[in-house]
C-alpha cells in the first residue's frame, strides 16, 4: 500500500525552546551537584533539571505534514502528535503574527498555537470551532496545498 502523496512538509528546529529548557536544566543541574546544599534539596533541583532537560528533547522540533488525507504537526521524537483530517477543517488563512502575541506551544480556551520560529503563521480554524495557529517556513504553500484539497481560504488578517 502506497502512502498519501504529502503536499506540504517542513521539520523547523525550536532553537528558542532548546535553549531556554536545556541551558536552565544544566544551570538548575551544576548548582545542585557543585554547591553545598543538603541532599534533599540536591535531589528536588536535580529532579528538577531532568526533567527539563528532557522536556528540552520532546520539544526540540516541530515538523508539520499535509498530505490528502490530513495535517499532521509532530513534536521532537514523536511523543507529542495532533492529526486532524481534512474534512475536520472549516477553513484556513495567512496572519499576520506581533511580536507581543509570543512564540512557543500553548493551549488556550478553543485555541492552540504552535509557533517554534520566525516566518508565516497559518491560522486553521476546525468544524468545532477550535483555532489552531500554526507557524511555518512557507504559509502560503501551506494554505495552497489545503485549498488544493477544498478547505476554503478567508484571506489574510493582519493585526
Amino acid at each position: 500500500m502506497s502512502s498519501p502523496r504529502v503536499l506540504y512538509g517542513e521539520t523547523r528546529p525550536a532553537t528558542l525552546i532548546r535553549y531556554f529548557l536545556g541551558g536552565s536544566g544544566v544551570i538548575i543541574l551544576g548548582l545542585a551537584f557543585f554547591l553545598p546544599f543538603a541532599p534533599m534539596i540536591r535531589g528536588v533541583l536535580g529532579a528538577c533539571a531532568l526533567l527539563e532537560l528532557l522536556l528540552a528533547f520532546a520539544f526540540h522540533s516541530l515538523s508539520i505534514e499535509l498530505n490528502r488525507t490530513e495535517l499532521s504537526l509532530s513534536f521532537g521524537p514523536g511523543w507529542f502528535h495532533r492529526r486532524y483530517t481534512i474534512e475536520k477543517i472549516a477553513s484556513a488563512r495567512l496572519r499576520d503574527w506581533a511580536w507581543w502575541r509570543g512564540a512557543g506551544v500553548r493551549v488556550g480556551v478553543k485555541r492552540s498555537q504552535y509557533i517554534v520560529g520566525a516566518g508565516d503563521v497559518v491560522e486553521i480554524q476546525l468544524q468545532s470551532g477550535w483555532k489552531i495557529f500554526l507557524g511555518c517556513l512557507d504559509g502560503r504553500k501551506l494554505l495552497a496545498g489545503l485549498v488544493e484539497l477544498g478547505v476554503p481560504s478567508i484571506g489574510e488578517e493582519s493585526d
